[in-house]
């Protein structure tokens, strides 16, 4: 079949809301479907299939509850920071918006219409695009985008998608116009534009990575349209964006002169996220990813029968969304490389509906095998669990029908909820306003506290000096809170005292411990004249060079100002930076090896002594020699291995005392869990090792719980278990076993505790307790030891084999 044929039957491409169905291929049999598949009422069908399997992922008909831990207390946190009238971009800076129910979809009772009026507004210009990418694309197509949909592994890439899918079905349009084919009513164009390209103004105030998207698909279909001399068209196009974002930013009761701060902050947060949030993963999965994009790039750009400027439009328009993709799943390569699987073959089936010929179908076969190939690592991306996921998405659609149908269901759920996350750490209503640290603002809202938060919401997040800066000056100004909690929570193997640094030295000064629970410090408002503080040490290093820090008796921040090289810039745009390694010796000898992130090491961090956990933060207020074996004596910063090169060699090093307010024996406030040994029922019951459903998540505060740790003045340890997987029945008892070199075993009992989060990722209704923690004192521990997981059931008492964590415990 020739390129001229083809274009010739690209009847689809007439109008962009549908109307008479007209003759066009069909991707994989184009010979049989030509003509009669477009009008086939069965493909008409499937077209509309699509257009549901959108409503139901799209349109929040059953949405999530408020959870506890890292993502759900953000997702919370953006819904209430909506209902108490914080305003983006001033009061709150975030990766996404006052719109990140459209991504989120979790229930608020004063944010759920918001969020209902907001992704119906999505769905509308999702459907025109699809019915119009689908024209006369037969029935096999629409019905595997249907499919796609519903079963999508990524909600990511329905975001992501949106820009090229309209890029898509405008190439449609354009292509059949210089194919003379009847292009339908004059006013439908505009109109679909309008449809269309709103969608571009509220995708930025949902998910801030959507900017760069929209705007690039913009801006391509823009000139486009204009070349043609579409100059109506093009100026709605033009303009439905920024006057759609103007309209929403409003509804949303945000005044509209803090919409250029807003995007303005995005643009930080974006570019923070890079590094900060940066991790490696399996160099397959980019070659699986890379290898099937280039293709798609290569057949684009050597199709021929086509005008150039539609061909550098598609080429363009694919290559922005597969580098933003690959960016999105691969800067942080754990599941996020299931954005990168999702639109890999998403891209191949799109693009198999725009150009639909052979190459087109085997290209689509291609994407959706290396999809899969890459989803393998991270899911069970078999048929089945694929089919589930349908099932899933219809069975949440009826059930979210029946909720919402029954009046308040969903308020009471709701209700409900925050009941069971004030029974994960009993977070005490306060008087006063208050926030929390690291994350955890859940715990906060459970309690029904008046939440008062720092700007970037949650520590890690604060990835550059501007970035922390906001957060140290709420601290410190006159809206500070009342309380805060702390609880230090350091991520991805991090300096712990990375997270949030310059606000460590207004906490120390201006805050008192007064009461130490579940992990987390108390800290009371009293402020303190502020001293100014001159540099003990300022000097140039070299990486990979030590640098000796001077004793002192107060804690000492560090500014660290490494620069990437040229080259590191330009890898950091081709995928994210290289990364930066810490190794600090401590006083009583030992040496221990973090991440660094430069644009938090530039912002200052309280580098000495080392602090891992909020029992050691609290000790900061004690005696000055509490964590003298902590203290810092010196530090390496290096590139990780083969990232030399993406660095400057040398570097500004700038040490500052930091007083603390000393409060009276903090460590009066901890209430140690007893070690104690199994219960009487447990001592002789019969010992064996088995593999168990459950995971130890957090240890001494840090998350995930690392593969060995040297423990210093506490060892805690949260986590869950299941002994009956059939019946998502909990041990009898839970206990961590400690073994030293000899074989010696000591048990310590835990405490039951709800695990909000467990029940959610299972997606069973309510569950008893399935959680464990222990809070315990190291005093009389020594030497190596292992600590392992161990469980009372029917049949005796069964060690996890599959937790295990080497500890070094001070001697």
């Amino acid at each position: 079949m020739s390129d001229k044929h083809d274009l010739t039957m690209q009847a689809s491409a007439a109008a962009a809301v549908p109307g008479t169905p007209a003759a066009a291929p069909g991707g994989i049999t184009p010979a049989r479907e030509h003509g009669a598949a477009g009008r086939g009422g069965l493909a008409l069908a499937c077209r509309w299939l699509a257009v549901l399997a959108l409503a139901a992922v799209i349109l929040p008909w059953r949405p999530a509850m408020p959870g506890e831990g890292l993502d759900p207390s953000w997702m919370a946190a953006l819904n209430q920071a909506l209902a108490q009238g914080l305003v983006f971009g001033r009061d709150i800076v975030f990766t996404l918006g006052p719109y990140a129910g459209v991504f989120t979809r979790v229930f608020h009772p004063a944010t759920d219409g918001l969020m209902l009026a907001a992704s119906a507004v999505f769905l509308l210009g999702y459907a025109s695009a699809t019915l119009q990418l689908t024209r006369g694309a037969g029935r096999v197509l629409p019905l595997l985008l249907a499919l796609m949909i519903a079963g999508a592994l990524s909600h990511d890439v329905l975001l992501l998608g949106y820009p090229l899918l309209v890029s898509a079905a405008w190439y449609r349009h354009c292509r059949g116009l210089d194919a003379q084919v009847e292009p339908g009513s004059a006013w439908r164009k505009p109109l679909a534009a309008l449809l269309m390209f709103a969608p571009f103004g509220l995708l930025p105030l949902v998910k801030g990575s959507m900017l760069p998207a929209c705007a690039a698909a913009l801006l391509l279909c823009v000139l486009l349209l204009a070349s043609r001399r579409a100059w109506g068209v093009a100026l709605v196009m033009l303009l439905a964006p920024p006057l759609a974002a103007m309209a929403l930013w409003q509804a949303a009761g945000q005044p509209l002169a803090a919409l250029g701060p807003y995007l303005h902050s995005l643009v930080a947060m974006i570019s923070g996220y890079e590094e900060g949030m940066a991790l490696d993963g399996p160099a397959i999965d980019l070659a699986l990813y890379l290898l099937p994009a280039l293709a798609l790039l290569a057949a684009i750009a050597l199709r021929r029968g086509e005008a150039f400027r539609l061909r550098a439009f598609l080429l363009l328009s694919f290559a922005a969304f597969l580098f933003l993709c690959f960016k999105g799943g691969f800067v942080r390569h754990d599941d996020h490389a299931l954005i990168a699987a999702s639109a890999i073959a998403f891209a191949g089936l799109v693009f198999a509906l725009a150009a639909p010929s052979w190459p087109g179908a085997g290209l689509a076969v291609l994407g959706a095998a290396a999809g899969w190939a890459i989803a393998l690592h991270y899911t069970e991306a078999t048929p089945a669990r694929y089919a589930m996921n349908v099932a899933r998405t219809a069975l949440g659609v009826s059930e979210g029908l029946a909720l919402r149908a029954r009046g308040d269901a969903l308020a009471q759920a709701y209700r409900a909820r925050l009941a069971a996350l004030r029974r994960e750490h009993e977070v005490p209503l306060m008087k006063g306003s208050s926030d929390i640290y690291s994350f955890w603002q859940s715990d906060l809202f459970a309690a029904g506290n008046q939440w008062n938060p720092r700007p970037v919401i949650q520590s890690y997040a604060a990835y550059s000096p501007m970035l922390a800066g906001l957060n140290a000056a709420h601290l410190a100004g006159a809206r500070a809170p009342d309380m805060v909690l702390m609880r230090v929570t350091p991520i991805d193997g991090k300096y712990p005292t990375l997270d949030d640094g310059p606000s460590w030295p207004v906490l120390m000064r201006d805050y008192r411990p007064v009461a130490f629970r579940d992990n987390f410090l108390y800290l009371a408002h009293a402020p303190a004249p502020a001293s100014p503080q001159a540099p003990v040490l300022k000097a140039d290093a070299m990486l990979g060079v030590p640098v000796t820090v001077p004793d002192s008796a107060v804690p000492l921040m560090a500014k660290l100002d490494v620069e990437p090289s040229l080259a590191g810039r330009l890898r950091a745009f081709a995928l994210k930076p290289a990364a930066l390694r810490i190794r600090v010796t401590l006083r009583d000898g030992s040496e221990q090896d973090y991440k660094l992130v430069s644009g938090m090491a530039r912002a200052g961090f309280v580098l000495s002594p080392l602090v891992r956990n909020s029992t050691e933060f609290a000790l900061m207020y004690g005696a000055p020699g509490t964590l003298r074996a902590q203290q810092v004596t010196r530090f390496t910063v290096e590139a990780a291995e083969g990232g030399a090169y993406a660095w400057q060699s040398h570097y500004r090093v700038t040490l500052t005392p930091a007083p603390v307010t000393p409060a009276a024996d903090p460590a009066s406030l901890f209430q140690h869990d007893p070690l104690g040994d199994l219960a009487p029922a447990d001592r002789t019951a019969q010992r064996r090792e088995g593999a168990c459903m459950g995971s130890l998540l957090v240890l001494n505060e840090t998350y995930p719980a690392p593969a060995s740790a040297r423990i210093g003045h506490v060892l805690s340890a949260e986590g869950w278990l299941v002994a009956q997987p059939q019946t998502m029945r909990p041990p009898a008892r839970t206990y961590l076993s400690l073994t030293d070199a000899s074989g010696h075993v000591r048990y310590a009992p835990t405490r039951a505790m709800p695990r909000l989060d467990v029940q959610d990722m299972i997606g069973a209704g309510p569950l008893p307790d399935l959680g464990y923690t222990a809070y315990l004192d190291p005093a009389g521990l020594h030497g190596r030891q292992t600590l392992g997981v161990a469980y009372a059931s029917e049949g005796g008492l069964v060690s996890c084999s599959n937790t295990r964590v080497a500890l070094q415990f001070a001697d």
